[in-house]
């Protein structure tokens, strides 16, 4: 038998049990199998006595297997570590591999499965390119299920690459990348130290695995590279490489550049080009009125030829060149000859005075290779005016001054002259004089509205047109137009027309014009606004066009809109209408039924807007009549009432069903309306032939009507062995009928036919056939059919013709009554 032990507890000590049942007294042994995990403490085999009286027990310890933990950690390289176990009976070997050039990398393994309470020795064994820190060997126990860590130190025995840095001109400071295998990236700095004629200093990389590296130099906008920015060096073990070739650099130089002037200071803009270069500078001069001064320096040049060109500034001459050169072989400042030197321009005053009123002038000025413009506005009375211009940034010569024509006055003298020789305001001779033209002020006034007037002046040698437009209320507006400018004379302004104005009194006026100044011209104007009618049409469901005429006058407008299913209302007018009384009138639309009344009187006053004529009309609609048809052809008549009018639906087809429509149009909406269906004789109606309805405006109605074909029952008589008339009678759904069919004949079969028709379908029939002494009917003698719209249906009918025994009776020797019996 075979059982398993699960303990359960803590961590220092677990149990469990396991029974064994059912056994017959005797001596049993019971095994503990082998656990990787554990070690046995004590024997692993139990003698056990079963007796009949008692229960045998058996107890078995085992203590938990540990580990020990070794950590490596590896200090700027990569390689691989063995360590090896001994102690209580065990050994063991354990290999680590790892690590990386430049940083610290911790390894981790483990020794495992090893027996508790027993001393171990751990020991690690060197590579020969790792220097171990520490100690090399580790002595450690643990107990039951323990665990003990060995931690062991090694730095990689490595290389170093050394950069050299030199420079000339000056020291600064300088950045280098170092890259290499297994993806290794190192930066450094070097600041160069020594004279400013040259300058030197280095960087070591270190700890750096055996391969090629490559440093690179960043760029230092000080300094000018001289030959490569990248070095090489193959590091083949410890020690130091040097990274060849060095790296050297020639600092940068500036140029000087040197600004006078003479007549006073200003803003000058420079700039310069050389090799491979574009920079620009500014110099704002300070000094006196005579001379002024200042400089710019351009930084950061390579060596090389550089050339400075000044830019024109307006309000200066320049003196003499207006580039300079500079050579720059290394650091420091270089002067760039010659320096530069400007004069100051001059000006020119303008005066000009006025008398009778202010105003704007404009002057040309013309002189050695210069065209320039001024405007002056006098300021001071009515009496005189003055004002000035200046003219600046002048070089010397003589200088004409133009005064343009201002249509606002009179002038006196049209030109100056003025010599400028140097810096300083020069004025022109002689000043400017102007006298002021008169005006003539129309005033407009307006009743009923405002509005906008043309007017044209008229006098000695001037024509002009000036519009007044009136601000005010729609009771009163006014407005006032200026006709300047004038010479003396007399003058005539005539009042335009207006189409939404009437004149009240005169359309001219008179005014005399002596001199500066206004003058009203008189009589004023005053005029009354036209006034206008709004139409209002509202349109209920439809769209149409809808004409109003206007009387008097004879005038009209259409006005078009409106949708289904809705009500728009449209609005038009009739407009610059004189103050009185009208009437408008609205013309018939066949598609649309008036909804009130068809005319309006309107009466517009003096600048009035009339908005009491509206109209309503309603959109004409429809009736729809739908026929379904069944099982045949036909006409069917539908009558209308009230209108009095009707239409005819034909069409159909035997043994199917067809719809029909027809319309009633143009009718007038929210109106009740009857339509009739006529009897059509081959069919009956099925549900009502009477059909009232209505619609709303533009709407429509459908009227739906049913009619069934009429059918036929065919009788057919067999006859056989005769001749005879044969009688058939027909009931059901209210009908009945008779029908006679005569013939046959001796010794054969004659088959009869006859109908009975117009019958409405879908009903139940009975064809009954009268006896008939003569003849013996062969099966029923009743049919009972239907059929469906237009269809047929047939009752056959047999009769037998009914016949006789001839006895003949031969008597011989005398007479006698002989009597004979049939049976059968």
């Amino acid at each position: 038998m075979s059982a398993t032990i699960t303990t359960t507890g803590t961590t220092v000590a677990g149990s469990g049990t396991a029974t064994f049942t059912g056994l017959t007294p005797a001596t049993y042994t019971v095994t503990e199998a082998p656990n990787s995990g554990f070690v046995p403490v004590g024997a692993t085999t139990c003698a056990a006595v079963v007796t009949a009286s008692s229960d045998a027990a058996c107890s078995f310890t085992n203590n938990a297997k540990g580990q020990i933990v070794v950590t490596k950690q590896v200090q700027g390289g990569n390689g691989s570590f063995t360590f090896s176990l001994t102690g209580g009976g065990q050994s063991g070997s354990l290999t680590l591999s790892g690590g990386a050039p430049a940083v610290t990398v911790t390894l981790t393994g483990s020794f495992t499965g090893l027996p508790p309470n027993t001393t171990y020795t751990v020991s690690e064994t060197i590579p020969s390119s790792f220097t171990a820190i520490g100690a090399t060997v580790c002595v450690t126990s643990f107990g039951p299920g323990g665990s003990s860590t060995c931690s062991f130190t090694n730095q990689a025995v490595g290389g170093s690459v050394v950069v050299t840095k030199n420079t000339t001109g000056g020291n600064g400071t300088f950045g280098f990348t170092l890259t290499g295998p297994g993806g290794v990236t190192m930066s450094a700095t070097i600041s160069t130290t020594g004279t400013t004629l040259t300058g030197s200093g280095t960087a070591t990389f270190s700890g750096l695995a055996p391969g090629t590296y490559t440093v690179t130099e960043a760029a230092n906008a000080d300094f000018v590279p001289v030959g490569l920015t990248t070095c090489t060096a193959v590091v083949t073990g410890a020690g130091s490489t040097p990274c060849s070739p060095s790296f050297l650099n020639n600092a940068r130089g500036s140029v000087v550049v040197t600004k006078n002037t003479a007549g006073g200071n200003g803003t000058f803009t420079f700039t310069l080009t050389g090799p491979g270069v574009t920079m620009s500078a500014t110099i704002s001069t300070t000094g006196t009125t005579l001379t002024g001064s200042g400089t710019a320096t351009f930084s950061g040049l390579a060596p090389g030829t550089y050339t400075v060109t000044e830019a024109a500034n307006a309000d200066f001459v320049p003196v003499g060149l207006t580039t300079c050169t500079a050579v720059v072989t290394g650091a420091g400042s270089t002067p760039c000859t010659p320096s530069f030197l400007n004069n100051a321009r001059g000006s020119v005053v303008v005066t000009k005075n006025t008398t009778g009123g202010n105003g704007t002038f404009t002057f040309t000025l013309t002189g050695p290779g210069v065209t320039m413009s001024a405007t002056i506005s006098t300021t001071g009375s009515t009496v005189a005016g003055s004002g000035t211009a200046t003219f600046s940034g002048l070089a010397q010569g003589t200088y004409t001054v133009t005064e343009a024509a201002n249509p606002d006055f009179v002038a006196a003298v049209t030109t100056c002259t003025a010599v400028v020789t140097g810096a300083g305001s020069t004025p022109c001779l002689p000043a400017f004089a102007n006298a002021a033209k008169g005006s003539v002020v129309v005033t407009k006034n307006t009743t009923g509205g405002n509005g906008v007037f043309t007017f044209t002046l008229t006098g000695t040698g001037v024509s002009a047109t000036a519009t007044i437009t009136t601000t005010g209320t729609t009771v009163a507006g006014s407005g006032t137009a200026t006709f300047a400018g004038l010479p003396q004379g007399t003058y005539t302004v005539t009042e335009g027309t207006n189409p939404d104005f009437v004149p009240v009194g005169a359309t001219t006026c008179i005014a005399v014009v002596t001199g500066a100044g206004a003058t009203p011209c008189l009589p004023a104007f005053t005029n009354a606004a036209k006034g206008a009618i709004v139409v209002t049409k509202q349109v209920e469901g439809g769209s149409g066009s809808f004409t109003f005429s206007l009387t008097p006058g004879g005038s009209s407008i259409t006005l078009s809109g409106g949708a289904s299913g809705t009500t728009v209302t449209l609005t038009g007018s009739f407009t610059s209408l004189s103050p009185g009384t009208y009437t408008v009138t609205e013309v018939a639309n066949s598609g649309f039924t008036a909804f009130g009344s068809t005319s309006c009187t309107a009466i517009v006053g003096a600048g009035q807007i009339n908005t009491g004529c509206a109209f309503t009309d309603q959109a004409n609609g429809q009736i729809v009549v739908t026929k379904q048809v069944q099982g045949g052809n036909g006409s069917f008549v539908f009558s209308l009432t009230p209108g009095g009018s009707s239409i005819t639906l034909s069409g159909g087809a035997p043994g199917t069903t067809v719809n029909l429509t027809g319309s009633f149009t143009g009718l007038a909406p929210n109106t009740t309306y009857t339509v009739s269906e006529s009897a059509s004789a081959g069919f009956t109606a099925v549900g009502p032939t009477v059909c009232t309805t209505s619609f709303g405006p533009g709407g429509s109605a459908t009227c739906a009507f049913t009619d069934q074909a009429s059918g036929q029952i065919v009788v057919t008589k067999q006859v056989e062995g005769g001749s005879g008339s044969f009688t058939f009678s027909l009931t059901g759904n209210g009908t009945s009928g008779s029908l006679t069919l005569s013939g046959g004949s001796m010794g054969t079969t004659v088959t009869l036919t006859g109908s009975f028709t117009g019958l409405s379908p879908n009903t139940t029939y009975t064809v009954s056939e009268s006896a008939n002494a003569g003849f013996v009917p062969v099966g029923p003698t009743t049919c009972v059919t239907s059929f469906a719209p237009g269809g047929s249906a047939t009752c056959a009918f047999t009769d037998q013709a009914k016949g006789q025994i001839v006895v003949t009776k031969q008597i011989q020797g005398g007479n006698g009554s002989f009597t004979f019996t049939l049976t059968g």
